[in-house]
């Protein structure tokens, strides 16, 4: 009896642990995981918004923009969470209240994903018969900077 309730405990206790090595759940370290680093690959659900990212991220010589994941020290990730409808007002649409983020992060070994900074916006937009009339200016642009400004902090420049 005691034999059994010993192989069963030690079954969970490894089952455990093979659920949480398999998991696809990040875990959550700070800027110092990602501050010696430069080379960097910029991952966005559009290509304007990622082209967006670039542009701000060239202002800043601290770090390179690579091609392909395969040659990045770490990522930098954008989205968006949630669109909000505002309501219609004849041929002008109040668009939405967007909400993004922006991550940066890097892939340890027998670790997985470690975010070392993340960061929640929101911004509202107009259309007008479809066309981009108006957008705040809160998304890509200003979360970029945020990070590059973050990442200066933790690297001790100005």
């Amino acid at each position: 009896m005691r034999l059994r309730f010993t192989l069963t405990l030690v079954t969970l206790a490894l089952s455990s642990v093979a659920l949480a090595q398999e998991s696809k759940l990040p875990s959550y370290g700070s800027l110092d995981d990602i501050k010696t680093l430069h080379k960097v690959y910029v991952a966005a659900e559009d290509s304007e918004s990622r082209e967006r990212i670039l542009k701000s991220l060239s202002k800043y010589n601290g770090l390179e923009v690579v091609s392909s994941p395969d040659d990045a020290e770490f990522f930098i990730e954008y989205g968006v969470l949630s669109r909000e409808s505002l309501g219609n007002a004849s041929l002008i649409e109040k668009d939405r209240k967007v909400k993004a983020q922006l991550r940066a992060y890097r892939n340890v070994p027998d670790k997985g994903r470690v975010i070392a900074w993340a960061k929640t916006n929101e911004r509202e937009t107009e259309h007008f018969m479809g066309m981009k009339m108006y957008d705040s200016g809160r998304g890509e642009n200003e979360l970029t900077k945020d990070f590059i400004k973050a990442l200066k902090k933790a690297r001790g420049e100005k």
